[in-house]
C-alpha cells in the first residue's frame, strides 16, 4: 500500500480531520476520511477548497 495524496481540514464548528488515497499494487486501493482531534466523526467529503496538504499547519 502507497499513500498518494494525504490532506487536513476543519469543518465549519472547528474539528480537524483527514484524508488520504492510496494505491496497492499499481490500482486505486481506497480513500479513507478520520478524525484528527478525535472530537468528531467525518460524515461527508470535505470542500476541496479547505483541504490542505497534511505536512503545513495553515489549517
Amino acid at each position: 500500500m502507497r499513500t498518494l495524496s494525504d490532506y487536513q481540514w476543519r469543518d465549519e464548528h472547528g474539528h480537524l480531520f483527514g484524508a488520504y488515497v492510496f494505491e496497492q499494487d499499481g490500482l486505486l486501493a481506497g480513500l479513507d476520511l478520520w478524525s484528527i482531534d478525535g472530537q468528531s466523526t467525518p460524515t461527508a467529503m470535505p470542500p476541496i477548497a479547505r483541504l490542505v496538504p497534511l505536512s503545513t499547519t495553515q489549517v
